[in-house]
């Protein structure tokens, strides 16, 4: 027997394909509701307008990012073990996921001035798990980053890198680009 996915995340599943396609501003809610396979009136149910449904699926995106980080990264004790497979993970998730990537990207890093709290929540589940890893190799001698910083320079190899290939069509190897952002931080430490 074949189960259906919920209709909450058939709709946020649509949401983030079409967002992706032609951006938010391009989007119509009857356009997803079709793309989702439910009526228009469906999507009120479950988000108050527009601008809630395309918060819940940013929300929704960055949660799971987080989630799929920390539960690949959670068993290690070596900050430089931590942080490598927290690169690695983020960008198996980009693979596997690679319409919300392109969304979030053309939405959130572009920086609308109405997107400040989505940043923030980027940011506070997100970015902070970097921050964490290198702050904790700082106190233990592995790493001579500045926390900040650095977290948002690996952040932004990582989300640069997989970008890259979405939109310019090229081959997304996990395995490659995670070996040269490796290299970069930890063989030609500044």
């Amino acid at each position: 027997m074949v189960t259906q996915k919920p209709k909450k995340a058939r709709i946020i599943e649509a949401a983030v394909d079409i967002f992706a396609q032609k951006g938010f501003h391009e989007t119509t809610m009857k356009e997803i509701a079709r793309a989702a396979g439910v009526g228009k009136g469906t999507l009120y149910i479950h988000f108050k307008n527009k601008d809630d449904l395309f918060s819940k699926v940013l929300d929704s995106g960055i949660e799971e990012l987080a989630r799929f980080v920390k539960n690949r990264i959670q068993d290690l004790e070596s900050p430089p073990e931590k942080l490598k497979k927290a690169i690695k993970a983020q960008l198996q998730y980009f693979k596997e996921n690679e319409q919300f990537c392109v969304f979030a990207f053309r939405e959130v890093w572009a920086y609308r001035e109405d997107l400040k709290d989505q940043i923030e929540k980027l940011h506070n589940k997100h970015t902070v798990i970097i921050k964490d890893i290198i702050s904790e190799g700082n106190k233990k001698g592995h790493f001579k980053m500045s926390n900040g910083n650095s977290a948002a320079a690996v952040v932004g190899m990582v989300w640069g890198a997989a970008l890259n290939s979405f939109l310019f069509k090229e081959e997304f190897k996990v395995d490659k680009i995670y070996e040269d952002i490796v290299t970069i931080i930890f063989e030609n430490p500044v």
